[in-house]
């Protein structure tokens, strides 16, 4: 007896696992671009129209000894809109306003300023090492000392500041808390660090009052995230400004993409340190809301050309 023939039947074939996880991949990243961001509620320090803040870093290191009295002054008679500064504790226990962990490149002195007080960091020369564009030193001898944190809230009363918490120190954080409060300037300033625990631990000591911008490891995962379009899933809201370069690790920063992605949460984007005119322009271009510099001069002439 001869078999029947049997109709063919296709095999059902499930979806490759390779596929699945594709789809799976792209709905979420769909999904992601929809989510809701949550605004700062500090925007105090976004641009006004097209004109971004010019930031004298260090007080204009550019133009006098960076982080001394007559570089903020001098930054102050300009006009700029806020000045930048960098916090040590002394031995005794005083914010002393000096870039590095040592005197050294400085002043005339050496050694650490941790192991000094401040009456002893105020007997150097913080102008010795300073070259004006003549190759000559026109601040040796002036009189040109470490300024205290105080004496400068003093000097600047209200006067908008950026100010960057050198060591990874909840002393430091906790006593310059306490100058913040003492002076009012709690809505005039932004607290930067590039340790995360530091920055945590001053938001804790002011219970987030204060503006603050994100330490190194908070910007870099924003970064990355916002370079694979999943920045929106990265909380940003505690942050009021981001301070960050041009360019780091081979990456663009200065992309209108980014600062459009973080105007979109109320926070403003600043970059440093910026001495050249061209990027000055570029920047104007994508919309930052300020421009750190050593130069404030270059970057006011720019501004005034352009805008």
């Amino acid at each position: 007896m001869q078999p029947i023939p049997q109709p063919d039947r296709k095999k059902k074939t499930a979806l490759p696992i390779s596929a699945v996880v594709l789809i799976t991949a792209l709905l979420f990243f769909v999904i992601i671009q929809f989510i809701p961001v949550t605004q700062t509620e500090n925007q105090t320090f976004l641009k006004k129209g097209n004109r971004p803040l010019i930031i004298a870093h260090q007080g204009g290191a550019g133009m006098a000894p960076g982080n001394t009295m007559a570089a903020f002054s001098l930054s102050e008679k300009l006009g700029v809109d806020m000045l930048e500064m960098d916090v040590h504790l002394s031995k005794d226990g005083e914010v002393v306003v000096i870039h590095d962990d040592t005197v050294d490149r400085t002043t005339n002195g050496t050694g650490a300023v941790k192991d000094m007080t401040l009456n002893e960091l105020q007997k150097l020369d913080a102008g010795y090492h300073f070259i004006g564009p003549d190759g000559s030193y026109p601040y040796r001898n002036k009189g040109i000392t470490i300024p205290s944190m105080d004496e400068i809230f003093n000097a600047f009363p209200g006067y908008p500041m950026t100010i960057e918490l050198k060591k990874d120190d909840p002393a430091l954080a906790d006593k310059m808390a306490d100058l913040i409060r003492k002076h009012n300037m709690s809505d005039k300033v932004i607290i930067a660090s590039f340790y995360d625990d530091a920055l945590e631990y001053f938001i804790k000591a002011t219970d987030g009052t204060v503006p603050v911008s994100p330490a190194q490891g908070a910007t870099r995962n924003f970064v990355i995230a916002h370079k694979l379009y999943l920045d929106r899933i990265v909380p940003m809201e505690k942050y009021t400004a981001v301070q960050i370069p041009m360019e780091a690790s081979g990456m663009n920063l200065a992309t209108e993409r980014l600062t459009e992605s973080l105007h979109k949460r109320g926070i403003a984007v600043q970059y440093w340190t910026i001495n050249d005119e061209d990027s000055v322009r570029r920047l104007v271009e994508i919309g930052a809301d300020g421009i750190m510099t050593d130069h404030p001069n270059i970057v006011k002439k720019v501004l005034d050309q352009e805008l």
